[in-house]
């Protein structure tokens, strides 16, 4: 019965952000959402559904040569970061195997919630980037450089589409 009530406190919640959806501009709103399985769940009558990702791995990274590559402040996607508030785009980076162009299931700019502990980085994030193939089951999220160190194992992850 709890989880019964959590899936729909998630699909309600979802339900009303999807209808002011953000953009890489604006700033992102946040959401509590409790572990659910892997599986599709749709969102009442919005027309949007809800996917949680397996669970993931989450790291940070900064726009500069020696974490990125000699255009650090152009993603993957082509969305030049110089000169804006990196804090309040909130980009991201996918490893390969999620993103579209590689067989996965996410597109750049995409929206994924990211249910991090970290109050200040959980909550939506836009995908316009790309990690190097190394990586697996993997989200890095772009911060500016004043901000140290960040991993977090075993994330829960959503994305939501219409």
């Amino acid at each position: 019965m709890t989880s019964l009530l959590i899936y729909i406190a998630v699909i309600s919640t979802v339900a009303i952000l999807m209808m002011n959806k953000p953009s890489p501009k604006a700033p992102a709103p946040t959401l509590a959402v409790q572990p659910i399985e892997p599986e599709q769940i749709e969102v009442d009558d919005t027309g949007y559904s809800l996917s949680a990702l397996a669970p993931m791995t989450v790291t940070i990274y900064h726009a500069v040569p020696s974490q990125t590559d000699n255009t650090p402040t152009i993603t993957a996607s082509g969305f030049d970061v110089a000169g804006l508030d990196i804090e309040e785009l909130r980009i991201c980076a996918l490893s390969r195997d999620l993103l579209k162009r590689w067989g996965g299931d996410i597109d750049y700019g995409d929206t994924i919630y990211i249910d991090l502990p970290d109050d200040d980085l959980r909550g939506w994030w836009t995908v316009e980037d790309t990690m190097a193939k190394r990586w697996t089951n993997h989200i890095d999220l772009l911060v500016p450089v004043s901000r140290k160190g960040g991993k977090w194992n075993s994330i829960n992850a959503f994305t939501v589409a219409p």
